[in-house]
Formats: C-alpha cells, structure tokens, sequence
C-alpha cells in the first residue's frame, strides 16, 4: 500500500454485513472478510465506505492498524481494493473495468485525462436522437466538431464507414464504428487507431468469412438496405458504444480496438469478438506496416 496513494472499494463490489462478516460482492465474485465480533465488522466496512490514503489506517485503528494494513494489502492483491482516479463517479467503474483488462495501455501514449472532458464527434446519416443522446452524459464528455475531436464515433451504411475507413486512416483519426443493423446482429466497434489496430474493413472481412454465404458477401451486404433500429436497440447500441469510447480514451484499454461487440437483440445475447488485421486488407494490409506489433499484446 503506497502512503501517499488514494484507495477504494472498486465500482465493481458492493459491501454488506452478516453478524462477524463483511461480505464485497462484484457479479460473480464474493469476498468474504471475518473478523473476531460485529462491532469489528462495522468499523471496518465503515472505513471502507469512503475512499481513504494509508495514513488513514493508523488514526482509524490504532494498535490493530497493523493488522488491518495486512488485510487491505490482501484486498488491493485481489483487486477489491484499486487506487481512486480523479475522476467524475460516472466513469470510475469504466476506469475499473478497463484496469483489469491489463495489457500495456502506456505503450499506446498517455490516455485522456479522466478529470477533464474528452471531446466526441457523433457522425453519419444513421445516427438518430436517442444514439445522440448516448454521448452527452453527466460531463464526462462533449460533442464537438469533428475535426478537432479526439474520438469520431460513426453510425452510417456500410459505404460510409467504407469511405470514412479509408479517409480516417489517412487523416490518422481514431474513431469507432457502429455498422447497420441487418435485422438479426449489430457490430459496435472496435475502436480503429490508424496504422496500430484492425481497421473497418478487416473486421467486414472477418466477419463475412464466418457467415454460409462469404464469396458472395459484399455483393449481398451491398444491395440490403439497414434495417431500422427500434428505441431498444437505438438505446443499447449507444450504451455499449459510450462504453467502449470511455474505455478507449479515459485507459487506452486493450479489449476496445481488438474486439468487436456483436448485439444480437432477437435472443438478448451480446458477444465479443476479437478481431486481427486481416493480411488481404487492401486499406491497412501488413504491406505498409510491415512487422508492425500490436502494442497490448505480447
């Protein structure tokens, strides 16, 4: 535990107290604490309720602070206990969540500022109020002009995101893709960093590879026309696209350019895909990057 570091519960767990036991659940994990009577319990999770620096241990608990500095040195081990960002609340479990990703973010230079808004740019002839709406939440971020935004989040035909795939690349813009809805599965992401990440046409490839009709798949992909995405669907997509885009910008986390998320309303499913460069690609192939590492990968 560094003296001078700020710590807290991580967004992911929620504390609770039974007879001598504290108890920090996150999704599917429990933490179980026992201590020697309820009195001890209570103190304890009453520390815990607020983010706190080491010194703090010794005013709380005097002669059992050595002790109680082991436990939380236990708890900061599994990841219960996580250094507090600087940051609004609203985007301290993104934070969290990216962290545990791991890789090597510090490879990809210095994320944005959690302290300090990001400007988004919102384009493309699909995007509709509610997608909109999406990114303009508690401050965190702003829309802005996109020339001078430092995440272009695009929701157009696949043409669009063709034209913007190759544009972007060489204006060397980052920027994330939501593809059309095709009635049955709606692509979000990955976010595309230029000459670094898999691009928009690596993961069509990808992706039309796995379907029962891939030597015929661009013809096919270009002669349907999107499909309307209900207020459900509108509401969903943008979520899981603000997710990735705070995660992208605020951590620089691994998982949001090289993953591709896959919404699949008809069933309630959502699943993520890995996505890789796809040597064929004529927009971002190995050719002009040869030998060329992903940075958050080993």
């Amino acid at each position: 535990m560094r003296a001078s570091a700020t710590y807290a519960v991580s967004p992911r767990y929620t504390a609770g107290e039974v007879e001598d036991c504290l108890h920090l659940l996150g999704g599917r994990e429990l933490v179980s604490i026992q201590l020697a009577s309820a009195e001890a319990v209570t103190a304890l999770g009453r520390f815990l309720s607020a983010p706190f620096v080491g010194t703090d241990v010794d005013a709380a608990f005097a002669g059992s602070a050595p002790s109680v500095r082991r436990l939380l040195e236990e708890l900061i081990d599994h990841q219960v206990l996580v250094e507090a960002p600087d940051a609004p609340p609203s985007l301290r479990p993104v934070l969290d969540e990216a962290r545990r990703n791991g890789g090597d973010p510090d490879a990809l230079g210095a994320p944005k500022d959690p302290s300090r808004p990001a400007p988004i740019a919102v384009v493309g002839s699909l995007v509709s109020p509610a997608l909109e709406q999406a990114f303009w939440r508690d401050g965190s971020i702003r829309l802005d002009d996109p020339l001078a935004a430092e995440l272009t989040v695009a929701a157009g035909t696949i043409d669009e995101l063709r034209e913007m795939n190759g544009r972007f690349r060489e204006e060397g813009r980052t920027w994330l893709p939501i593809a059309p809805f095709d009635g049955r599965f709606q692509l979000i992401g990955p976010v595309i960093v230029p000459a670094v990440s898999p691009c928009f046409e690596c993961v069509q490839l990808r992706w039309g590879s796995n379907t029962a009709f891939a030597p015929l798949y661009d013809r096919v992909v270009a002669a349907a026309p999107p499909h309307a995405r209900d207020d459900g669907i509108e509401a969903v997509t943008g979520g899981f696209a603000l997710r990735y885009a705070l995660r992208w910008l605020f951590a620089h986390d691994w998982m949001t350019a090289s993953t591709v998320l896959v919404l699949e309303p008809k069933v309630f499913s959502t699943t993520a895909h890995p996505v890789y460069r796809v040597a064929r690609c004529s927009t971002c192939g190995p050719r002009p990057y040869a030998g060329i590492r992903y940075p958050w990968r080993s």
